[in-house]
């Protein structure tokens, strides 16, 4: 069905709906109208990327969509942390302070174990 609901009053809209809940075969409808969407138990995506099937309605559909770009912003900004980190120079590390203190101690040590 491209569009079923287009062009009908609410009368008839509703008697669609009522017809595609009791509907025993299998559907495949391409609208724009989430009521109608809604109505759906397996929202197929079509994208650049190939054929991803959803197992719920539209509103399940559109969580799972929050999920997913909520994922690939973290995952975004994390890459971007450690690229950041890589970029600093070697005296601006995390944790640089530290090992150039720890080798001058282990210098002053080891100069002190020689003078021994």
């Amino acid at each position: 069905m491209d569009e079923p609901s287009n062009h009908l009053d609410n009368l008839y809209r509703e008697q669609l709906y009522g017809s595609i809940r009791n509907a025993a075969a299998a559907l495949l409808i391409v609208s724009h109208d989430r009521t109608l969407l809604n109505l759906a138990d397996t929202i197929l995506e079509l994208s650049p990327r190939g054929v991803t099937a959803y197992g719920g309605n539209y509103e399940f559909y559109q969580a799972q969509q929050a999920l997913q770009l909520t994922a690939a912003r973290d995952h975004l900004a994390e890459r971007e942390k450690r690229l950041r980190a890589a970029q600093k120079p070697p005296g601006k590390q995390p944790g640089a302070k530290k090992n150039r203190t720890r080798a001058a101690k282990e210098n002053s040590t080891n100069k002190a174990f020689r003078e021994f």
